[in-house]
């Protein structure tokens, strides 16, 4: 999700400029916000829905809802496009991403059914560890900030994952440490991609796409779909659609106009802060002293590895 480079866009008298940065970071804070309260409904949906029919059903939910984003978006040319060869079309581009969304997603969804709400943000945030190591592999240089980030994350991902019966890992914790590694593939893909597209429009396909994905993933998994199970399920569906869909995504684009990447990256990062606090007020759950520790490594890594030091 955090992976667009800052956006600056323009109108037909030229480019805006920086908005006030106190508000840029306001709008960051209130898409992490967004997004951190997205695994609270998460986990409510686990109750009602199949893993692939609430994320179909989502991300159709989340498309609608950035239809006048990209009305707007398409009617004003309010986007600055790389005047280079785009490496696919539009369409072509949003369906390979939203192979990966779809992947990512449904990790994170299947994820759900086994561990807290807390924990998942934590362990999803794992791929802003991850993804300067995959980086370097495309040429990208490594942080000494960036090894000892991911050091810190492992002690956290122990302490998260792993119990003090001596029992095995969380099968839930294991999915949603996948669902980061995709994740980092997703952010190196877009990075590339985004600056050749329209930013909203191609995440509006993209969503477009992965409603399609999921829902044939939700038939051939023998998922059942019926009206009562979307009424049951309607706030899960319409708060990770509406609000941690088309308005989390508006404000990360518009807060990044006037913030750079790493204090960007700092900022929407403490979605795991905020997945924590809306699992205890939405869903009563509480961290144990041991999860508790590896939530501060975790942070502490994910902080870590986002200082650039000379």
């Amino acid at each position: 999700r955090k992976m667009y480079p800052p956006y600056w866009v323009s109108s037909k008298e030229g480019t805006f400029q920086k908005g006030p940065l106190f508000m840029d970071r306001i709008l960051l804070l209130a898409a992490a916000l967004l997004w951190g309260g997205t695994l609270s409904a998460q986990r409510i949906s686990t109750q009602f829905l199949g893993a692939f029919s609430f994320m179909g059903v989502r991300y159709l939910a989340g498309f609608l809802s950035m239809l006048p984003i990209v009305y707007w978006e398409q009617r004003y040319h309010n986007h600055a496009i790389d005047g280079e060869k785009k490496p696919f079309s539009l369409v072509l581009a949003a369906a390979i991403l939203a192979i990966f969304l779809t992947a990512g997603t449904g990790f994170q969804q299947l994820g759900m059914f086994y561990t807290t709400a807390g924990k998942a943000g934590f362990i999803t945030s794992l791929y802003i560890v991850i993804v300067p190591f995959f980086a370097y592999f495309v040429g990208q240089p490594l942080r000494r900030t960036a090894i000892i980030g991911s050091l810190l994350a492992m002690i956290g991902m122990y302490f998260l994952a792993y119990p003090t019966d001596g029992a095995s890992f969380n099968r839930g914790d294991i999915l949603i440490a996948i669902c980061s590694v995709v994740w980092s593939i997703y952010i190196l893909l877009v990075d590339r991609w985004a600056v050749h597209y329209a930013g909203f429009t191609l995440v509006a396909v993209e969503f477009f796409f992965a409603s399609i994905y999921n829902l044939v993933l939700s038939q051939l998994a023998g998922e059942v779909i019926t009206l009562n199970h979307i009424e049951a399920a309607l706030w899960p569906i319409l708060y990770c659609g509406f609000l941690g869909g088309g308005l989390a995504y508006s404000f990360q684009f518009i807060g990044q106009r006037g913030v750079g990447p790493t204090e960007a990256s700092l900022l929407l990062s403490s979605e795991t802060v905020f997945s924590v606090i809306g699992g205890w007020l939405i869903l009563g759950e509480i961290l144990s002293g041991r999860e508790l520790v590896g939530c501060l490594f975790m942070l502490m890594g994910i902080i870590s590895s986002q200082i650039k030091i000379k």
